[in-house]
This record gives C-alpha cells, sequence and structure tokens, in this order.
C-alpha cells in the first residue's frame, strides 16, 4: 500500500548543489539594498506629492554607506531645519520628518540619529555649546519620529556629534553641516557587491 512507500529528495542532477553560506549572503545583502533602492524612491515621490515639503527637496541628501541607507537634512543658505541657536523645529520640518518616517517604519532596520552643527561656536547664557545643541536635536529628531510611528525599541542610537563629523570638511563653516542624519541600520553583515 502506498503508506509503505519512503519518499526521499529528489535526485540530484548535475547541476544541483546547496548555496553557500557567502551566496545566501550576498542574496540577502542584495534584497536589502533593493529595499533601500525602493524606500529612496518612494520618498523621493512622497515629497514631491506633497507640496508643503516639495520646497525641501534640497534639504534632503540620501546616500548609501557601509553602515546603511543614510538621509540626512541639512540646512541651506536661507533655509534652516531647526530655530537658530535651539532645538525648536518649524512645522515644516515635523512634516518632512514624518514623511520620512513612513516611508522607513516599513523596513525592518533600526535606526540610528545623529545630529551635527557647523563650526561657529555656540555659546548659550546657560553655557550650552554646540554639543548639547546638536545632542537636542537629535533628540527632538527622535521625539518626532517616534510620534509619527516608528517603534521606539528600533531607534538603536540617538546622539549628538557637534562639529566633529563635518559634511563639508574643505569647509566646516557651511551651512550644510548643520543637519540631522538618519541611518537605517543593514540588517545584512555582508555589503552587496557594488559597495564591496
Amino acid at each position: 500500500c502506498s503508506s509503505d512507500l519512503e519518499i526521499g529528495p529528489p535526485p540530484a542532477g548535475p547541476q544541483a548543489r546547496d548555496a553557500t553560506d557567502e551566496e545566501i549572503a550576498d542574496l540577502v545583502a542584495e534584497r536589502e539594498q533593493a529595499e533601500f533602492d525602493a524606500a529612496q524612491a518612494s520618498l523621493g515621490a512622497a515629497m514631491e506629492a506633497n507640496p508643503e515639503i516639495a520646497a525641501l527637496k534640497d534639504n534632503v541628501i540620501i546616500d548609501m554607506t557601509p553602515a546603511g541607507m543614510r538621509i540626512q537634512l541639512v540646512d541651506k543658505e536661507g533655509g534652516s531645519m531647526f530655530a537658530a541657536g535651539g532645538a525648536a523645529m518649524p512645522a515644516r520640518t515635523r512634516e518632512l520628518l514624518a514623511e520620512i518616517t513612513r516611508v522607513i517604519s516599513e523596513l525592518p532596520n533600526d535606526l540610528r540619529i545623529s545630529g551635527h552643527t557647523d563650526a561657529e561656536p555656540f555659546g548659550a547664557a546657560n553655557g550650552d555649546t554646540n554639543w548639547e545643541l546638536s545632542s537636542d536635536r537629535a533628540n527632538a529628531s527622535r521625539r518626532v519620529i517616534t510620534e509619527s510611528g516608528f517603534p521606539v525599541h528600533r531607534v538603536r542610537e540617538v546622539v549628538g556629534k557637534a562639529d566633529s563629523d563635518p559634511l563639508t570638511p574643505e569647509d566646516p563653516f557651511l551651512p550644510e553641516n548643520r543637519r540631522i542624519s538618519l541611518i537605517l541600520l543593514r540588517n545584512s553583515p555582508v555589503l552587496p557587491p557594488d559597495m564591496r
């Protein structure tokens, strides 16, 4: 009867073999990179579709780094992401962060948030420096991002870096150095082939 039949694996042909660990890691890395690329395209489309934040498209820089997909909100001449000398956030910056959150929340990756300043010394009456300013802005960004729906447990790090990591090292006083950097951290330990 059929219950006496033993069903084994299909016979291995000349091409049949198990994928190596390296091949599997490469596939995982490529799939993750494809998700990052799709998120970048989705974010660009969402910004274009929203007149309130479309004007800020030049304030957003998205690139891929060994750590993951980096989204930077940078100041431009005449356009700041925060009120001067503080962590108060204009409505348009809040809306931009909320839109970014909507897109990145669909990915499984954890998030690292860092605040940066330019090299202009910041001396507040209470003794705060660029370290406190960059930390306060990073934390204000975290607050908006989590209030907009990003899971709190996936925020891996919130840090202020003052002017220690300028975007334009050749001129650390440029407005672009004042920025918030969001990095969606890679889950794959292997970089996709085009980033090696």
